[in-house]
């Protein structure tokens, strides 16, 4: 991968990064985890989400939701256009997946069920 890629996969990783700040989600890019600072090496971004833990609890007989939880997002920027298999492709050890088209917005993409 040339230089301007690695760029510009960067950028995409830190605008994805400052607009999950600015919706109330805290989010890191995983670069230097990357980087041999960690074992894990899927995912570009980390993202911690409302979880929802749904069991109920047999003694007080009440729900207990709404767990925080990390998840592994995978970041694509692209110039024109980003196919399905390649959507498959980059979830593959990853929970969610936010692409963006030049001049569109991101979209985030998860598998039905999880």
């Amino acid at each position: 991968m040339g230089k301007t890629s690695r760029t510009k996969g960067a950028n995409g990783e830190r605008e994805l990064v400052r607009l999950l700040k600015e919706m109330g989600y805290e989010a890191r890019r995983t670069a230097p985890m990357q980087a041999g600072q960690s074992d894990s090496i899927d995912g570009d971004v980390e993202v911690s989400v409302p979880g929802c833990m749904m069991r109920e609890d047999a003694l007080e007989h009440k729900w207990i939701h709404d767990w925080p939880s990390s998840e592994r997002w995978e970041v694509k920027r692209r110039k024109k256009q980003f196919s399905i298999q390649q959507a498959y492709d980059a979830l593959e050890g990853n929970d969610a997946l936010a692409v963006r088209i030049d001049g569109k917005p991101w979209l985030v993409v998860r598998r039905l069920g999880e």
